[in-house]
Order: C-alpha cells, then sequence, then structure tokens
C-alpha cells in the first residue's frame, strides 16, 4: 500500500496518488460528500506541511479559503476527525492553532472502491500487490565496467574514481 509519509523518491507521486483517490472517491458520492472532499483536497493542497506532516492552519483562515464561515469549518473539520481523515495531533490552545496530521491509510481504505475507476495501472500501484514477477531486472555488468582515467588529477577524476570503487555498474550507466 501507499508509504504513509509521502517523502523522498517518489514523493510527488505518491501525493497526486491520494489527492487523485479522494478525487475518484468524491465523483462517484452525492454532493455534500463531493463538497466535503473538495474542502479536505483544497486544504491538503493549498496549507499541508509534508515535510513535517503537518497541517497547522486557524479556523478563520481555513473559513477564509473555503468561502464559508467558522461553524461550517468547525462542523466539517468534525466529520473529517470522525472519519479518521485527520487525525488531531496537537490541540489548539491559547494563541495556538490546533495541528492535525492526514489518516493516509484510513483515507486509502475508505477510497479503495473508487481506485479502479481511475485505472489499472493506479489501483495496481496503491494496493498491497507487490512484483507479479513480470518485471525481469536487468543485471549491470560490474566486472566489464572499465575504470575511469585519473592521469588528469582532477577532482572529477577523483569522484570518478571512488564511484567506480563503490559501485562499477551504476557508474558504468
Amino acid at each position: 500500500m501507499l508509504n504513509t509519509r509521502p517523502l523522498g523518491r517518489g514523493a510527488a507521486a505518491r501525493k497526486y496518488d491520494l489527492l487523485t483517490a479522494l478525487g475518484a472517491h468524491a465523483l462517484g458520492q452525492g454532493r455534500s460528500e463531493q463538497v466535503l472532499v473538495l474542502r479536505l483536497i483544497t486544504l491538503v493542497t493549498a496549507r499541508y506541511n509534508w515535510a513535517r506532516d503537518t497541517l497547522c492552519v486557524g479556523q478563520r483562515e481555513i473559513a477564509r479559503l473555503w468561502s464559508v464561515d467558522e461553524r461550517t469549518v468547525k462542523r466539517e473539520m468534525a466529520k473529517l476527525r470522525g472519519r479518521g481523515w485527520l487525525e488531531l495531533s496537537r490541540a489548539g490552545a491559547r494563541g495556538r492553532v490546533a495541528e492535525y496530521r492526514l489518516g493516509i491509510e484510513r483515507i486509502l481504505e475508505d477510497t479503495r472502491p473508487g481506485w479502479s475507476r481511475v485505472g489499472p495501472d493506479f489501483e495496481h500501484r496503491l494496493s498491497d500487490t507487490r512484483d507479479d514477477g513480470k518485471v525481469v531486472p536487468l543485471p549491470l555488468p560490474e566486472a566489464q565496467v572499465p575504470p575511469p582515467d585519473l592521469t588528469s588529477g582532477s577532482e572529477w577524476a577523483l569522484a570518478q574514481a571512488i564511484l567506480h570503487a563503490e559501485a562499477p555498474g551504476p557508474y558504468a550507466s
């Protein structure tokens, strides 16, 4: 399944996959569900800090973003927390807004029925299926890689020598 913290290699694709799963789910639902999911997508896109895995925005700012009043924000945030799509990390206090994190596992679990509408590649990418044996690994010919020319003595030549010593196959690539 999708890594719970979209950081590092492939993080952008995982973030888009999460937003796509939410959108595909919403489009198959009624109007109130669509509005709720659109609000979450907008909030995540505009204000979610993926590196810290936090959403730290005041209700007044969310109300302005969603073009609603603060009571609607309280109600909608309570719905999102109730579903487990948002998890309270730190409660708000005087002069400090509440801090949330996405319940990515729960979002993926709830949106799973809509994955097939996106396509089989999307469904495969987000599902638990690992290797189906169709991809044949390409062996790297490590023994056939000639060492770099070190006669120049430059920093680049020395860096090439280190790369070649550590991993000849990737160096050749």
